[in-house]
């Protein structure tokens, strides 16, 4: 098992951010955009050779990804609204992300088997995603995901849904009373 921490990202835009070992060493370096048809987010080695990518293929509320790996298609995957939206299915690879998707606590499985497993963790530095990941050759296809999972839940606003249920209740309220002070004013 290995443990990797990348920093955590409050932005659609990621700019060099580098994933470090357990001993505060750099590994992996992630960047991009997400929000946009056809905004990609890369993840390289250190002499920037590209190693994974993400590619939004449709925008909108249940926005579409794809996922490549040394420029091969390996996965698709939506998020999901209402009870489900913190359970994500990638298909072709049959893994399952489950947990507090906008906490940052959650886990990748395949079947019973858990590849994946992030946190935050509050080090002298900041913040980061703490990343335990099962299989090593694995390392930059979830580095990917937890990048775009950790720039979406920035962009992805909470309370949203809840400001929209909000706006639908009646902003005025029927009166039964008789205001004494509304007759002074006449």
């Amino acid at each position: 098992m290995t443990t990797l921490y990348l920093p955590k990202n409050r932005s659609k835009h990621i700019v060099d951010l580098d994933v470090f070992d357990e001993d505060k060493n750099p590994i992996l370096k992630v960047t991009g955009t997400v929000g946009h048809k056809m905004d990609v987010l890369y993840v390289y080695d250190l002499n920037y050779n590209e190693l994974a990518r993400i590619r939004q293929t449709t925008t909108g509320l249940l926005p579409r990804f794809q996922l490549l790996h040394d420029d091969n298609y390996v996965a698709s995957f939506s998020f999901n609204l209402g009870p489900l939206s913190d359970i994500i299915y990638i298909s072709h690879l049959n893994w399952i992300v489950t947990g507090e998707i906008a906490a940052g606590k959650y886990r990748i499985r395949y079947g019973t088997k858990k590849l994946l497993n992030v946190s935050p963790v509050d080090l002298p530095d900041g913040t980061f995603n703490q990343l335990e990941i099962t299989l090593d050759n694995q390392t930059s296809v979830h580095v990917a995901i937890v990048a775009l999972l950790d720039s979406w839940s920035a962009i992805k606003n909470p309370e949203w849904i809840n400001n929209l249920l909000k706006r639908r209740k009646p902003k005025f309220k029927m009166a039964f009373g008789r205001n004494e002070n509304f007759s002074e004013l006449l």
